[in-house]
């Protein structure tokens, strides 16, 4: 095995694209097994596979790494990682993968696919993705990088009367609890819509200024670049902020489920 380094290092180019359409791959809700399902033997198939490795370089962050090896001469899919061998367990941040094939004799590296974010099916593409993180013992928190948008931090490491609460445990009271949805989502989709309008050409923002758009039209246009921007100033745009995140809670039918569960079910535990 080589080092890390020789892979970093050796990037010349030309290097050939790996396209997204070209590999599948999938994250499990627990975050412990990173699969690539299948390749596209059009990208395999031309290479002697003594002379040639596929690897899979992850990284977040921290920054913390790992490159996991598979000889192209025994290539078998899926292709299976489990992260907390490759000491890829507690991410900081939001973690990326690529695929790379490098030539065995100097480790030049021949093809690779772009970067990609780590993340289950489910949330794959979202505005707002769940990841995984070492914040104790709360459920979740925002992080919101101004640069790059938001991403929502599920609780690795939660511990309760000696027991650990699994992720896929937490994740769901996120998405489905109705006391969480009307107490921890208002919070954090304020500091966003009002980091979004603050920062308004960044990409992140542009997607969720289209988000809400649609949620209460009519308080934003589009300038000569084909972007939103608001039609009477930022600050009029901070006070519809409150209108927007009833609309989202109600989309999300988060008030009719608390209803219920209060004056219909009477029980809020």
């Amino acid at each position: 095995m080589f080092k890390l380094s020789s892979l970093q290092k050796t990037t010349p180019s030309p290097i050939t694209l790996i396209p997204q359409s070209a590999f599948t791959w999938n994250l499990d809700n627990d975050w412990q097994f990173l699969s690539i399902t299948n390749i596209d033997p059009t990208y395999l198939s031309d290479l002697d596979p003594d002379n040639f490795n596929l690897c899979i370089y992850g990284w977040d962050k921290e920054p913390k790494e790992f490159v996991k090896i598979f000889k192209l001469n025994s290539l078998e899919f899926p292709l299976n990682i489990k992260l907390s061998e490759v000491k890829f367990k507690e991410i900081i941040g939001k973690s990326y993968f690529r695929i790379r094939i490098y030539d065995i004799s100097n480790k030049r590296i021949i093809r690779q696919s772009k970067s990609f974010t780590m993340a289950p099916d489910d949330s794959r593409g979202s505005l707002l993705p769940l990841i995984l993180n070492p914040i104790g013992n709360k459920i979740a928190e925002l992080d919101l990088d101004l640069d790059n948008g938001p991403v929502i931090k599920i609780s690795s490491n939660f511990i309760s009367k000696g027991q650990k609460i699994e992720a896929r445990n937490l994740k769901q009271i996120a998405k489905s609890d109705p006391i969480f949805g009307c107490s921890f989502w208002p919070s954090v989709l304020k500091q966003i819509f009002e980091g979004a309008i603050d920062n308004i050409e960044q990409e992140w923002s542009q997607n969720w200024l289209r988000l809400a758009n649609k949620l209460y039209p009519g308080n934003l246009e589009t300038d000569r670049n084909n972007n939103l921007k608001p039609i009477d100033g930022k600050d009029s745009f901070k006070d519809i902020i409150t209108n927007l995140i009833d609309k989202w809670i109600e989309e999300k039918g988060f008030d009719i489920e608390l209803f219920n569960r209060i004056y219909e079910e009477g029980d809020l535990s």
